[in-house]
């Protein structure tokens, strides 16, 4: 899969077409989102109840100044406010108790525990 950066920084460095590729951030998203939808879906489908559709929208701020090198590092913690997630689930006989049933599934989602539960990560940078 071919990820790209902003136009700009493209431009900047060097890169040639095509530069409308997805950002690594988008594909991050889009994954949090398929996956969403994956765990409400199996919800559903474990307790039987009919979903006619499904819209997941998830929504954050981002400020690039750390990756784009006007912030150290040391302000990382300031790159993303909160990512903000909305499940809209469709279905003629579905109830405001089997709406909880499926968000509580939804927190099954491996990338929402991802990008959700503290994890210990160690980067380790080797020269060949």
């Amino acid at each position: 899969m071919p990820l790209g950066a902003w136009k700009e920084v493209e431009d900047a460095a060097g890169f040639v077409d095509p530069t409308d590729r997805m950002e690594p951030i988008e594909v991050a998203i889009a994954a949090l989102t398929g996956c969403l939808n994956v765990a409400v879906e199996t919800t559903a489908i474990a307790n039987d109840m009919d979903v006619d559709d499904l819209e997941t929208t998830v929504t954050l701020e981002f400020d690039p100044r750390v990756v784009l090198m006007i912030h150290d590092v040391d302000r990382s913690d300031g790159t993303f406010d909160d990512i903000r997630v909305e499940i809209e689930v469709g279905g003629a006989t579905l109830t405001d108790e089997e709406a909880d049933i499926l968000a509580a599934g939804a927190r099954r989602s491996p990338v929402w525990n991802l990008l959700r539960l503290a994890h210990d990560m160690a980067l380790i940078a080797s020269v060949r």
